[in-house]
């Protein structure tokens, strides 16, 4: 009885790596299919991707900062359905404040409350 217990945790352990490997190979894409226009200058644009078990997905966390107009803007989408989970806009430059934020339809009033109902909700766990 031990021996099949391993074996079925062995079993959707590699499932889930494989899972989180497919994520990340289609986040790349994702991101890459989704950056800066060439006439746009933007000194930070990145993103974190995470595969959630939970929620059966893959999320990508697009992050674009501006730092001479002092704008933090950070869009959460799932990534194998193209749709917007969340976002955040902070137009204070240090995200105290935010000018717009949602995940899942839930208001937020900083980043860090974004941040913070990402991980809650198993959407990304990078922060």
């Amino acid at each position: 009885m031990v021996l099949v217990g391993i074996y079925f945790y062995q079993e959707n352990r590699m499932a889930n790596l494989a899972s989180q490997l497919k994520c990340a190979t289609s986040a790349k894409e994702f991101f890459d299919n989704h950056s800066v226009p060439d006439n746009k200058v933007v000194p930070d644009y990145s993103y974190n991707d995470h595969y959630s078990q939970r929620e059966n997905g893959c999320f990508i966390l697009i992050k674009d900062i501006n730092y001479e107009y002092k704008i933090d803007n950070e869009t959460l989408y799932n990534v194998y359905e193209n749709t917007i989970k969340g976002m955040a806009i902070s137009a204070d430059g240090i995200g105290n404040n935010t000018a717009e934020c949602n995940v899942n339809g839930r208001e937020c009033k900083s980043m860090t409350e974004f941040h913070d109902l990402l991980r809650k909700i198993d959407l990304i766990n990078t922060y």
